[in-house]
């Protein structure tokens, strides 16, 4: 007789229900999952990540990796809303014992796999941010010596005694020299200046 394969299914269907945790921590009952699903396991990586990384302007920040951590335990361990002030989130973090108390409560194998997660996932990016900011600093330079190329040819055909001739010209015609030029050449057409006394 042909056994009957066991799958990932089967065996779930038959796993007791995810432990949850009651903790009071003063006047607040917070219920605490002793494991997290797949998709919180994602978004507990991808907050820290996020918290750290600021792809936009190619920067990284480690120092603020322990608080994330922190934070997203916090979330998607103990169900509490994501932080709109950092400077409180961080209070709580570091100036009260809630995280250790969820952490005592929590599958810490599957919680330090998260953490081993994160920071492989953020030195990834980092390599990736290297990367975005060596690429627009060779964009820069190419750029740079696009301008500097076509600067070298424009001196390069520039006629420089007829240059500064029109220089001198220029200059006495503002200074209203009785020598001052009474035309001047643009766009191949002779152009009509006033002569100071004209203008008395």
């Amino acid at each position: 007789m042909k056994s009957k394969k066991t799958t990932f299914n089967m065996i779930a269907s038959k796993m007791p229900v995810s432990k949850i945790n009651e903790l009071q921590y003063g006047d607040f009952t917070i219920n605490i999952k002793n494991t997290i699903s797949l998709k919180d396991a994602i978004a507990f990586i991808n907050y820290v990540v996020s918290t750290c990384t600021d792809e936009e302007n190619a920067d990284y920040s480690p120092e603020l990796f322990d608080f994330a951590v922190r934070v997203s335990t916090l979330i998607y361990f103990a169900g509490i809303d994501a932080p709109k002030d950092p400077e409180k989130a961080y209070d709580v973090c570091y100036g009260t014992d809630l995280y250790h108390s969820v952490y005592s409560l929590i599958n810490q194998e599957q919680h330090n796999e998260l953490v081993t997660g994160a920071k492989e996932n953020l030195d990834y990016h980092k390599d990736m941010l290297c990367s975005a900011a060596a690429v627009k600093a060779i964009e820069l330079i190419d750029k740079m010596d696009t301008i500097v190329s076509k600067g070298a040819e424009a001196m390069d055909k520039l006629n420089t005694d007829e240059f500064v001739a029109k220089l001198d010209s220029v200059t006495q015609m503002v200074q209203g020299g009785n020598n001052a030029p009474n035309a001047v050449e643009q766009n191949d057409e002779i152009i009509m200046l006033p002569r100071p006394e004209d203008m008395e």
